[in-house]
Formats: structure tokens, sequence, C-alpha cells
């Protein structure tokens, strides 16, 4: 399936692969004085330089001759449909995971799941909120909860204006399932409606290509203001060079695609891991 990430997170095109963006990582400081009093120098605000990791996704696919003539339908457009999607799917990976060889860097690249960090502006990594248990957010459903409203509380007020959440299937239907002492769910189930698409009050995206919640070191939930956290940078769009001649009797449709991204705001964005701390 295609990634929702490309839709939530910051989009540019660019006419070079030497992409670098200025971003803010400390803030001034000011203080009160009297008329006659001397001032000292204050802190002064920091900036840190990001720099977007581009690769390139290709596929070249084989039809052969007759099969474009005799087919009832139209076989060329049909393939170039099919390789479209398969470029969503693996940049969708990549933008999570990618490691920078030849794909573009993806939000987790450099985590430790392992233990809880704090974000490093500096570095471009984002915070890490471990659940301390192992395959599970919590020990119980009551303080999975408790431990999902720290994520949303740890969440500067400036990012929660745009903040969603982040999961596969399997993650949301663990949390419906989620009931109190009482037997009620916390999440609204409703067999008509799509069930739980909002968790204290911001939408839920759903992203299979998110680890789900099992053992070991996992991320299965994000939450966060995506758009100022991450860039993706489109630096030349999908491309098919249409070759009969390498090998007579086919036709190679030679297509290609490359894209890069970068972190841009380390603290926009909370990934809670489950592990063993």
């Amino acid at each position: 399936e295609s990634s929702p990430l490309r839709q939530v997170v910051s989009v540019a095109s660019a006419a070079t692969t030497d992409v670098k963006q200025l971003v803010s990582i400390g803030d001034a400081a000011s203080g009160w004085v009297g008329e006659t009093t001397s001032r000292s120098n204050t802190n002064s605000p920091e900036l840190a330089q990001r720099t977007a990791t581009f690769g390139e996704v290709y596929a070249r696919p084989l039809v052969y001759q007759h099969m474009l003539e005799d087919a009832f339908f139209g076989v060329e457009g049909w393939v170039t449909g099919e390789v479209a999607r398969q470029f969503a799917e693996a940049e969708g990976v990549a933008f999570l995971n990618g490691d920078g060889a030849n794909k573009p860097v993806g939000i987790l690249n450099g985590l430790d799941l392992s233990v809880s960090a704090p974000a490093d502006d500096t570095a471009g990594t984002y915070e890490v909120i471990n659940a301390g248990v192992d395959g599970a957010l919590g020990s119980d459903d009551q303080e999975t909860i408790n431990n999902l409203r720290a994520v949303v509380l740890a969440c500067k007020t400036g990012y929660l204006s745009n903040a969603k959440w982040m999961m596969n299937r399997e993650t949301h239907n663990a949390l419906v399932d989620l009931r109190t002492a009482d037997g009620d769910y916390y999440l609204q189930r409703d067999i008509v409606n799509a069930a739980a698409d909002r968790l204290f009050g911001f939408d839920i995206i759903i992203n299979d290509d998110m680890d789900g919640i099992a053992t070991g070191d996992k991320a299965p939930i994000m939450f966060g203001d995506f758009a100022r956290a991450f860039q993706i940078v489109d630096r030349v769009g999908v491309s098919m060079m249409r070759d009969p001649y390498t090998q007579p009797g086919a036709v190679s449709f030679y297509t290609r695609k490359r894209v890069g991204s970068m972190v841009l705001d380390a603290s926009a964005l909370k990934v809670v891991a489950v592990s063993k701390v």
C-alpha cells in the first residue's frame, strides 16, 4: 500500500541535489536591568544546517511486442500505472526507514528505540519515548492510555495545532480494544462509521509500513507535526524511456524517479517505542 507520509509531511521540488536548509536550534536570552546596570552578553540563537539525501528508484519491465499488439487493453498504460504505484510504495518505506544508501534518509534512521532519549536538534534526531514494556505500550490498558496521554503532553503547544498520530492498522486495532476497569472502551467503537479515527482529539493516520506492537525494539506510533518535522524533496519526477531496440521483439520500459528527504525540526515529532528498558 502507498504510504500516507507524502500527504502529511512537507514536500518541495528542487532543481539540484545541493539542497540545504538552516533551522533554529537555540533561543536568544534576555534579562531585566536597571537604568544604570551593566549589560553582559546574553546567549545567542543558533542555527544548524540540514542537508537532503537523495536516491533514485527505477524499474525496467519488459513486454513482448506481440502482447502490446494483441492485448485487448492498453498494456503500456497498465505497465506505467503499476510502476508508478510500485514507486510510491518503495519511497514510502524509504521515507520511514531509509538509511541514505542510494535512497532517502527515513524518519527512524539513526534512532535507538531501546531507550527513551530527547530530541537532538543538532544531529536532527527525534525524541524517543519508550513505553518500557516488551511487546506492549503499557503493562495494562490503563497504563497504555496514560502513556499515550504523556506523549501528547511531551509535545510543545506550538506543534499541537497540526499534530497527528501515525500507526499501522494492527496497532490501531489494539488501541480500539482498550477498555476501562468497568469494561467500557476508551475509544469509540462504531460498526457503521470508521472506528476511532481520533485519539485525544488528534487525527489518526494509518501507515502500514510502520511496525506493529511486537517484541524487540519497535516503533509502532509517531505523534507530532509531521509537516514541520520532515521534508520530502522531489528532484526528478517519474520519467519513462521506451526501448524497442535492445531486445528485438520486446519493449523495455525503463522508468526512473529521483527523490530525497531531510529532517527539519527534530522537536516537532515524538517516536513511541516498545522494548525492555
